[in-house]
């Protein structure tokens, strides 16, 4: 019985693995990889293209991991800040040592040689940036982090190179008390603050007679999905109401450009992660103004029959932008937020999706809004579904700049959040 194709190209990497670590890239073969794996050499090609190909897939997840490490924020005082890179780093290699050990010292003549400098810049950036602060400064230098950087990684690859050191390091670092939290004081806390401050209010699913509610929308949307199911959202009210109020199941994948939030994301994203989820039914979240700037992706999911269900949220034009203005300048200016602003329409949706070949649906309420959600997801194939909501809905919480009495304007630290609350119970959280 012939062995499955994945578990065939285990078996290749594994070898591949065992084949770089004693022979180095420039001497390994792939003729000795093929027959470790139980394989001929032809058929390995059929799962690589080359030797450099299956290096890459190697030492790749190695790298990846360690660049994580890097980027992973640190609560501690920058004093702190040395020993948590020093223990993410060793955390890493531990779960990636061979792999490790091969960028470190078998890569020669691979497009990764070298790649131990890279990584000791990347320690020094950290170093530079958060530790050096904190020193007098006739200390504070590049040179003086580039240093501290290349002698962490050095030290790390050491100890990891012989399975004796291995083994002290890892009870070193069982011995370290743990980095952030010894009791569920965090956890307890939002816990506390979701229950006391929910996101979906009994007001959002309250019937105005003319839109749905951002709010009751996601929240039904996300609450009708089955587990597993992947979310991908563009910016303005998708990013912003989408990640507030989408209810997280059993292997859900909620997919957003918070942030950046770059307009247009949505459509170009949701194909991207649709292909690569095995084209499996995904949910695309736009807004009205966002989605103009990749109209013509909407022929891209018809032409390759993908899954896509498009639910569009129509607040008549560029929201984000809206709120700014009516907090900031009250009445004073309206420019480029939507037809209240005399210069910025968009066309009838209504007409546009029956054009590219979408069935289409449509919700002026949230009655309305639950019986369409349960017919976009219940037809094959693509859908396109649109959300009506109101121009004056607000985001919150959100952070918001304060128009003092004067005229002049503040903001807010992060943690004070519109709608703000009375200082006292600000104080108590």
């Amino acid at each position: 019985m012939q062995k499955p194709k994945e578990e065939i190209r285990r078996a290749i990497l594994q070898a591949a693995e065992d084949e770089f670590y004693k022979e180095g890239f420039r001497s390994s073969s792939m003729r000795r990889i093929a027959a470790k794996a139980g394989i001929s050499p032809g058929n390995i090609y059929g799962y690589f293209s080359g030797k450099t190909e299956l290096f890459q897939a190697v030492v790749c997840p190695a790298i990846e991991a360690v660049k994580e490490a890097l980027r992973t924020p640190y609560r501690c005082q920058y004093q702190g800040v040395l020993r948590e890179v020093a223990r993410q780093i060793a955390e890493t290699f531990r779960q990636h040592r061979i792999p490790v050990l091969i960028l470190a010292y078998h890569a020669d003549g691979s497009p990764y040689e070298g790649i131990d400098a890279v990584l000791s810049r990347e320690i020094a950036r950290r170093v530079y940036r958060e530790l050096l602060p904190t020193l007098p400064s006739e200390m504070r230098s590049r040179l003086l982090a580039e240093m501290m950087g290349q002698a962490l990684l050095k030290g790390m690859l050491e100890m990891f190179s012989a399975p004796r050191e291995q083994e002290e390091m890892e009870q070193a670092l069982e011995d370290q008390p743990a980095p952030f939290f010894q009791a569920p004081v965090w956890t307890d806390a939002c816990q506390r603050w979701k229950a006391e401050y929910p996101v979906v209010l009994e007001r959002h699913w309250q019937e105005d007679g003319q839109y749905a509610n951002a709010y009751a929308f996601i929240d039904y949307l996300s609450r009708s999905l089955p587990e597993g199911a992947l979310t991908v959202v563009s910016n303005g009210t998708c990013c912003v109401a989408g990640h507030q109020a989408h209810v997280i199941k059993k292997g859900t994948r909620f997919i957003n450009n918070n942030g950046t939030a770059s307009m247009g994301y949505g459509l170009p994203a949701a194909i991207g992660g649709c292909v690569a989820h095995g084209r499996k039914t995904t949910i695309c979240l736009e807004g009205d103004g966002s989605i103009m700037m990749n109209l013509q992706e909407l022929q891209t999911i018809i032409t390759n029959r993908l899954p896509i269900k498009i639910f569009l949220i129509n607040n008549q034009g560029y929201h984000s932008i809206r709120q700014t203005q009516n907090n900031l300048f009250a009445n004073h200016s309206k420019i480029g937020i939507g037809p209240e602003s005399g210069d910025l329409s968009f066309p009838d949706f209504s007409k546009l999706a029956p054009v590219f070949g979408y069935p289409y649906f449509s919700a002026h309420s949230n009655a309305e809004m639950k019986q369409a959600v349960q017919q976009a997801l219940e037809t094959d194939g693509p859908t396109f579904c649109e959300i009506f909501v109101s121009t004056t809905q607000v985001f919150e919480p959100k952070s918001s700049t304060k128009r003092l009495e004067d005229g002049s304007l503040f903001s807010p630290p992060l943690e004070d959040l519109a709608p703000f609350l009375p200082r006292e119970e600000l104080e108590r959280n």
